[in-house]
């Protein structure tokens, strides 16, 4: 398990620099002389293609890193540090709506 998440990292890290690289190019495109109406909507179809697939490698990683959580021993998982629990209800506390009760 820990290997596809490790594999999904690191290609959501690559495909996040792919994205990067690929808005650097579409700015310069914008600003050469040469501008090219045709290969710009090529570079924002390669931009719009590796943004989609960075965003689905990122719900996988999501994903993958609960399933593995879920499936831990008990004896594995440890108590939240109090700097864990201040995030936590911090958290709740501005981003949770006041009708959802948690634990």
């Amino acid at each position: 398990m820990s290997t596809t998440i490790n594999q999904l990292n690191d290609t959501w890290v690559a495909e996040g620099q792919k994205v990067a690289d690929l808005n650097a190019k579409l700015n310069s495109a914008v600003l050469n002389d040469d501008f090219s109406a045709d290969e710009f909507a090529e570079l924002k179809t390669q931009r719009d293609n590796a943004l989609a697939r960075r965003n689905a490698l990122k719900e996988q990683l999501d994903q993958a890193r609960a399933e593995a959580v879920v499936q831990m021993e008990d004896s594995q998982k440890k108590p939240l540090n109090n700097k864990e629990k201040d995030l936590k209800a911090e958290f709740i506390r501005h981003y949770v709506p006041s009708s959802i009760q948690i634990k």
